[in-house]
């Protein structure tokens, strides 16, 4: 073997054993899991949001916990699940001590971690609240911490915390690790939808980890952060928390829950999971308690009715949502005493804007009860439907049930089709909000929606003008076309729709499009419409430099003074001002010579 190999593979041993001595030396161990490991930590988490609307910033919520996390390794598996529970708790909310507050974070939860160290998911029993979950797992979330393997001492990574998923960046050094938050990839909604309207930015960040030997991995940490989240220019929350953990004696002879759980995650899982869940949060117990003070029992009959049969308006309304919050099954209740017949027509409204400003999926199937139910009054079904046109979320069943009302439409009943109309109405002005929001999934339905009202328009019939209207309240450019089609119609109240609903639109072809039916409409109401659209949109030079030449040939009086009070509020457009004479040597109408007379005179004059 030559000389020139020997040193090669020297050469190349040397560096793999660099590398080797690199990565055993720079890595940090990984996180030590035992099954039925117990570990107590004595901890301390404090937490205070402060709100700023229009500049006026107040101190939305102020938590602070001391006491003892108690862990235990369940299951390594795919992912680690271990087990916690807090003890030895000092609690407040906002200055406040409450004893529910302390029994809902004194109960046991599990956690499932990725071998990483990275926080996969919660797990809690049925008589947490899901709100109170989200409130608690924001708590182990902020403590994690994740092992990357790297050749040197440092890395980053992507995690999860209740706001969203952000970069961390960490540095190794022997005992200890150090890890910032850089900034937020992605923010989340309580729900979990990715929400782009919202940016955060991470004034102030800094955990430390100090490790022990591998039976208590983690002797302490302590960390700080400070973040702001945008949701408008004058609108933001800041979020300061700090947190501390330190290694505590093991307390055996301590009667908790997390040491007395018996059986495999599955079967703890599985028990937790077979009683009815808990839906009011701690916030909501709160509201309770407000309720019972002002009217003893709670109850539909004891609160919303009364309520409802004593006053009506916006006051009331807020009531009554308040009521459905924390009980959504007795929107259905609402929706039987509008059937009922009982009611005024102001409670009737209030009673349907009341569903409608709650606006849950409970909710929201009693408005389609009330629109769909063929014994009510027209009237309250149609308004029914307009407040479903308020909503931001409309949920699968609520779409369905407007579709229904659209579909299951009798020919022959005149109501029914106002009903129909009214709910496809509701449909486009749905398609609008949904293609407007942050949520992939509703703005999909949205286009879902406007595909259907304008496949729908493909057949002419009684629902034409109500589709052509749906098509317009979609507010996006793919429906102009559907509409421009029926300004052709033979039928002049259907362009008479096209034409209201086009006009909003503010695409700047529009106004070509409406100056081409002027040319060859030859119904004097409709011509008028026309104008009428114009006039309410923004000029451009082409449309008024067309209209001119239109306005020495219309017959209508009227409809030539308002073509030439849209050319002279753009007189400057189009040489307008020297064509007015023009205008004038042809005009009849005593009304409309002095408006052209008025117009050339204040041009002399200036």
């Amino acid at each position: 073997m030559s000389d020139k190999k020997v040193w090669l593979y020297v050469s190349a041993a040397a560096v793999l054993i660099l590398l080797a001595y690199t990565f055993w030396k720079r890595t940090p161990p990984g996180i030590y899991w035992e099954d039925n490991s117990r570990q107590t930590h004595a901890v301390s988490y404090g937490e205070t949001l402060t709100r700023s609307a229009n500049k006026q910033i107040r101190t939305a919520k102020r938590l602070r916990l001391k006491g003892r996390l108690n862990s235990r390794v369940l299951e390594k598996k795919k992912t680690i699940k271990v087990m916690f529970q807090f003890s030895g708790l000092s609690l407040s909310l906002d200055g406040a001590n409450y004893t529910d507050l302390d029994r809902i974070y004194a109960s046991p939860f599990i956690v499932e971690f990725a071998r990483n160290g990275a926080v996969k998911k919660v797990h809690f029993p049925s008589d947490i609240a899901p709100d109170d979950e989200k409130d608690i797992a924001a708590i182990i979330r902020q403590m994690q911490f994740v092992i990357k393997k790297s050749i040197t001492s440092a890395w980053h990574t992507r995690e999860n915390d209740s706001a969203g998923s952000y970069e961390a960046e960490y540095l190794y050094d022997k005992i200890s690790l150090k890890k910032r938050k850089t900034g937020y990839a992605e923010i989340t909604d309580r729900e979990g939808h990715a929400n782009g309207e919202i940016t955060a930015a991470v004034r102030e960040s800094r955990a430390e980890i100090f490790y022990g030997k591998p039976f208590t991995w983690l002797r302490r940490s302590s960390g700080r952060e400070k973040v702001t989240f945008f949701y408008s220019e004058d609108s933001y929350v800041t979020s300061s928390v700090t947190f501390s953990a330190k290694k505590a004696k093991f307390r055996p002879g301590e009667k908790l829950a997390i040491w007395k759980e018996a059986g495999s995650f599955k079967k703890i899982l599985a028990d937790w999971r077979s009683k009815p869940k808990n839906r009011h949060s701690f916030a909501d117990m709160l509201k309770l308690a407000e309720l019972r003070k002002a009217y003893g029992t709670v109850s539909f009959n004891s609160v919303a009715e009364p309520m409802l049969l004593k006053n009506s308006g916006e006051e009331t309304e807020k009531g009554i949502a308040g009521y459905l919050a924390l009980f959504p099954e007795d929107s259905m209740k609402l929706a039987g005493l509008v059937a009922s017949g009982r009611l005024t027509s102001g409670q009737n409204s209030t009673a349907i804007n009341s569903l409608a400003r709650v606006g849950h999926a409970e909710a929201q199937g009693a408005l389609v009860r009330i629109m769909n139910d063929a014994a009510r009054a027209e009237r309250v079904r149609i308004l029914s439907a307009g407040a479903i046109a308020t909503l931001a979320q409309p949920v699968p069943a609520t779409i369905e049930g407007l579709w229904n009302a659209y579909h299951k439409r009798a020919p022959e009943n005149q109501s029914g089709l106002n009903v129909a109309g009214s709910a496809v109405l509701t449909l486009g002005a749905l398609s609008r909000n949904m293609a407007r929001s942050y949520r992939e999934d509703l703005q999909n339905t949205a286009e879902d929606i406007r595909e259907k009202i304008i496949s729908e328009l493909s057949n002419e019939g009684p629902m034409t003008p109500a589709l052509i209207s749906a098509a317009g309240e979609t507010g996006h450019d793919d429906a102009i076309d559907a509409i421009e089609d029926e300004l052709d119609s033979d039928n002049p109240r259907y362009r008479s729709a096209a034409i209201a609903s086009i006009k909003d639109f503010e695409d700047p072809d529009v106004n070509g499009i409406l100056i081409k039916r002027l040319r060859k409409e030859d119904n004097p109401g409709v011509r008028a419409a026309l104008v009428g659209a114009l006039a309410g949109r923004k000029a451009d030079e082409g449309s008024v430099s067309k209209l001119i030449s239109i306005a020495a040939e219309e017959k209508s009086a009227q409809t030539r003074e308002k073509m030439y009070l849209y050319i002279i509020r753009n007189i400057d457009l189009a040489d307008a001002r020297k064509k007015l004479p023009e205008l004038l040597k042809t005009e009849t109408s005593p009304v409309n010579r002095k408006l052209l007379l008025n117009a050339i005179q204040g041009g002399k004059k200036r």
